[in-house]
């Protein structure tokens, strides 16, 4: 499911599938584009769906916005405008609280 929501919110494939299907695998795609910041922001808010995922989920999860937001790539600083617009670091703190 991560990996549905994450491939719509971004313009390339940040998850993908090994050949046998049994692994999934993260993509570092220097220009990965946030396409929908509402996707991202909606899939760090369904805290129902991840208190039952495991550990390697969550680490997937921040790894890939890790991989968008980090120094270097052109598109960092869009990324970063996009989480911004979307609130996202608000509301994760909210969220917490």
């Amino acid at each position: 499911m991560l990996q549905v929501l994450l491939n719509a919110a971004f313009m390339v494939n940040m998850l993908e599938r090994d050949g046998t299907g049994a692994h999934v695998t993260m993509t570092t795609h220097d220009a990965a584009m946030v396409r929908d910041p509402a996707i991202v922001v909606d899939v760090f808010l369904d805290w129902r769906i991840w208190a039952k995922a495991d550990a390697s989920v969550w680490t997937m999860l921040f790894s890939s916005m890790a991989t968008v937001i980090r120094e270097g790539p052109e598109t960092c600083d869009f990324n970063i405008a996009q989480f911004k617009g979307a609130h996202l670091v608000h509301k994760l703190l909210y969220m917490i609280q």
